[in-house]
């Protein structure tokens, strides 16, 4: 029975690692080329924990995560998009000049200011949160990002 028992946990702890290491960015590439973008990317969204890491981690700005999140986007998946960008917007107010680089193709949608619509309570800590991005991406000072900044910070100022 104690065997039973032990065996039991080493099979549960080997499941929970393995959902994690789906998750590593490295993976993302490897399971993009062997299924393609869409599948991966509903693979990946379905396993709810390590998704959440995905997206976290894509917030918090973190170089090797947004990579690879922009891999799977934009995918099929309507809900997989929604959460993806939502996470690349709020990569923008910690790692801007990375995310624009990153995401450069996508900066219609990247500056639309729609998470920040969402997240505000009303008028005017809106119009405080899109002070605070354009002030965050106006430091960019790459040349390579002149204009997709300038385009970003038109964007955010016509969103509102």
């Amino acid at each position: 029975m104690r065997r039973k028992f032990i065996l039991t946990i080493i099979v549960a702890l080997f499941v929970q690692s393995a959902s994690c290491v789906a998750f590593q960015p490295s993976l993302v590439d490897k399971r993009v080329s062997e299924v393609g973008v869409n599948n991966a990317a509903a693979e990946l969204y379905d396993d709810a924990k390590g998704w959440q890491t995905l997206l976290r981690r894509v917030g918090a700005g973190e170089r090797t995560w947004i990579e690879a999140a922009a891999k799977i986007y934009p995918s099929a998946g309507a809900a997989i998009n929604q959460d993806l960008l939502e996470s690349f917007q709020r990569s923008l107010d910690v790692s801007p000049h990375l995310t624009l680089r990153i995401l450069k193709p996508h900066v219609a949608a990247l500056c639309n200011g729609e998470d920040i619509d969402a997240a505000s309570e009303n008028a005017q800590d809106q119009r405080r949160r899109v002070e605070r991005r354009i002030a965050v991406i106006g430091r960019i000072q790459s040349q390579s990002l002149v204009k997709v900044r300038n385009e970003c910070i038109r964007l955010l100022h016509a969103s509102h």
